[in-house]
């Protein structure tokens, strides 16, 4: 956890207000998927969470080197995981089938090559920036013509 944001802890932390490693970020939306009430503020370092975040950290660890941080968090967010307790290998049967249905996804859009778009020859507009319109310049001669009388 640190205070700053650095290469290595560049995700901000939703209960803390400092930032965190990727993993640390997985397992905090892992604790709160397995929470049933509101986690408090780092709550990490109580007793009841202390072993179980650490745990979890390393097997986190393991899946972002297999998948990625933006694949196990997406899948997280999966109706089908809203059960998961653990990021172990035991309970890796459970959870895999839906990580490499989003890391599919995931390679499918990182192979895609980025479009360019070009302008069509009929919109092209004109700069109008500063320039009064028609109906502005009949509303200012209105109002001066107002205050003159």
């Amino acid at each position: 956890m640190a205070r700053n944001r650095t290469d290595k802890c560049c995700f901000e932390s939703r209960y803390g207000g400092c930032w965190v490693t990727p993993a640390q970020y997985v397992v905090e939306y892992l604790c709160q998927l397995k929470s049933e009430t509101d986690l408090p503020q780092k709550f990490w370092k109580l007793p009841e969470w202390e072993a179980f975040f650490r745990w979890q950290s390393k097997y986190a660890n393991k899946l972002i080197k297999q998948y990625g941080v933006n694949v196990i968090v997406a899948a997280l967010r999966d109706y089908r995981l809203k059960g998961l307790q653990s990021l172990s290998p035991k309970a890796a049967w459970k959870f895999k089938k839906v990580f490499d249905e989003y890391k599919a996804k995931r390679d499918v859009i990182d192979s895609m090559e980025p479009t360019t778009t070009t302008k069509a020859q009929g919109d092209i507009r004109r700069n109008t920036q500063g320039k009064m319109s028609l109906f502005s310049k009949l509303k200012k001669v209105e109002a001066d013509n107002a205050g003159e009388v």
